[in-house]
């Protein structure tokens, strides 16, 4: 089986280094500083599996960058950080995207 894929995408330099050297051992890991940049890696991407994004960025929204992936990356499951207590506008847009692509019962987006 091939190795699964993972995009973090934060403008935090060290956040990016650590999730890398925490998820790198595992799977295969894409790291962009912004939502523009990892937009263009996914364009160029056959698949990812999971994407991991930061919320508060200054080119867009975590939110606004996991939507612009769903036509890009339709099955990859998605993660939103935050160290913020903005739960109430994160729930009301994560309801709106996880609504659209619940995966398939049964089907793995990651080989655990």
């Amino acid at each position: 089986m091939a190795e699964s894929t993972i995009l973090v995408v934060d403008d935090e330099p060290a956040n990016l280094q650590k999730l890398r050297r925490t998820l790198v051992h595992r799977y295969a890991v894409l790291s962009a500083g912004s939502g523009v940049e990892a937009l263009d890696l996914l364009r160029g991407q056959p698949e990812v599996s999971v994407i991991i994004a930061d919320q508060r960025m200054p080119d867009m929204s975590g939110i606004e960058f996991l939507r612009r992936t769903l036509d890009l990356q339709p099955d990859a499951v998605r993660i939103i950080l935050t160290g913020f207590t903005d739960v109430d506008v994160l729930m009301d847009d994560m309801t709106i995207i996880a609504l659209r692509r619940l995966p398939a019962p049964g089907t793995r987006p990651c080989s655990y």
